[in-house]
C-alpha cells in the first residue's frame, strides 16, 4: 500500500488530493509531525511525500533537507503552480525529486504511483542481490581445508595419550557425557 503524507494548510489542495490519490492519504502541518508518522511505517518506499510550498522558500528549503536527511529513500513532490529556476535548483538540492501542480489530475498521480511501485521493486530487488552477494562471496581455500585436516589428524594422534586419559578421568569424576558437543554458526551462516 502506498502512503501519500501530505505536508500543509491548504484544505482545498488537501481535498482534492485526498480524492485523487490511490493509497492511503494523511495530511499534517509540518514536518516534525511527518516524521511522527513516517516513523510508524515500517516500509518507506511506500511513502510519499507531498509538500506544499509556501511563501518562505528558506524555509521550505530547511523542512524538505531534514527530511531528505532523516529519510533517504522516501520520495518528495513539490506541489507548486510554477518555480523560478533558481527556486528549482534550491528544491532540487534540498531533496525534492519531483513537483505537481496543486489541482493535479488524476492520471497525474497514477503515473506517479505507477512509478512508485516500480522504484519499490527496483530497490528491493537490488538490496536482495547486493545482500546475497554478500552472503556467498567466501569460499574456504581448497589448500586451508587439506591443511587444518591433515595439521588436526595429526595433532589428535599425537595426543591421543593425553586425550584418553582426560576422557577417563571425567569419566570417574562426573556423571554427564565425556564429550560436549553442540551446533555452532559457520562461514556464510551456516550451521
Amino acid at each position: 500500500m502506498l502512503y501519500y503524507i501530505y505536508i500543509g494548510n491548504n484544505r482545498i489542495i488537501i481535498d482534492h488530493l485526498s480524492k485523487v490519490t490511490g493509497g492511503m492519504f494523511v495530511a499534517v502541518s509540518s514536518s516534525q509531525k511527518a516524521a511522527k508518522v513516517i516513523d510508524g511505517i515500517r516500509d518507506r518506499y511506500n511513502i510519499s511525500i507531498l509538500y506544499e510550498q509556501t511563501d518562505l522558500r528558506e524555509a521550505d528549503y530547511i523542512e524538505i533537507s531534514y527530511l531528505r536527511k532523516r529519510y533517504p529513500r522516501l520520495y518528495i513532490t513539490l506541489i507548486t503552480e510554477a518555480l523560478k529556476a533558481e527556486d528549482r535548483k534550491n528544491y532540487l538540492q534540498a531533496g525534492v525529486n519531483n513537483t505537481l501542480p496543486p489541482h493535479a489530475e488524476e492520471d497525474s498521480i497514477q503515473r506517479m504511483t505507477v512509478y512508485l511501485k516500480a522504484r519499490k521493486e527496483s530497490k528491493l530487488k537490488e538490496f536482495s542481490e547486493t545482500h546475497r552477494k554478500i552472503l556467498n562471496t567466501f569460499r574456504l581455500p581448497l589448500w586451508k581445508r587439506t591443511f587444518d585436516i591433515l595439521f588436526a589428524g595429526t595433532a589428535v594422534i599425537i595426543l591421543s595419550p593425553i586425550l584418553i586419559g582426560t576422557a577417563a578421568a571425567i569419566r570417574l569424576e562426573s556423571k554427564g557425557k565425556i564429550i560436549y558437543k553442540s551446533q555452532r554458526v559457520g562461514s556464510n551462516y551456516q550451521i
